[in-house]
């Protein structure tokens, strides 16, 4: 007696779906530390980075072993901090943006400031 092996299309769309959805989270992280301008910011970025990924990973296992009755629970609270964290991290992540390059223009003013005293010093 052979046994057929059925696939249900809905469950291929649902793996798919979520595959894909993986998938351009995964190149997101890719070009968010891609596009960082400074060690500062690389390293936020990689560490708001992992924190997501560790949220979003706990989310799911929460969901997927906790109850019925603490699950929607979960759900609140995971729709309420995500965006907060999100919010927070965004402008943490334009403060740092907007120290670097502060940063850099008072250090080109003091190069240009030194390379003017240095002409102006030769006879």
């Amino acid at each position: 007696m052979e046994q057929t092996i059925t696939i249900d299309p809905k469950t291929v769309f649902i793996a798919g779906f979520f595959a894909g959805v993986l998938l351009l989270a995964l190149v997101a992280t890719f070009l968010n530390v891609r596009n960082t301008r400074g060690p500062k910011e690389r390293r936020f970025v990689v560490r708001a980075c992992v924190a997501t990924w560790a949220l979003f990973v706990s989310f799911l296992l929460l969901l997927y072993f906790v109850g019925p009755p603490w699950r929607y629970v979960i759900v609140v609270v995971y729709v309420v901090a995500f965006p907060v964290f999100i919010y927070r991290w965004s402008t943490m992540h334009q403060l740092i943006r907007h120290i670097d390059e502060r940063d850099s223009q008072v250090e080109d003013k003091a190069e240009t400031d030194r390379e003017d005293a240095g002409k102006d010093a030769s006879p």
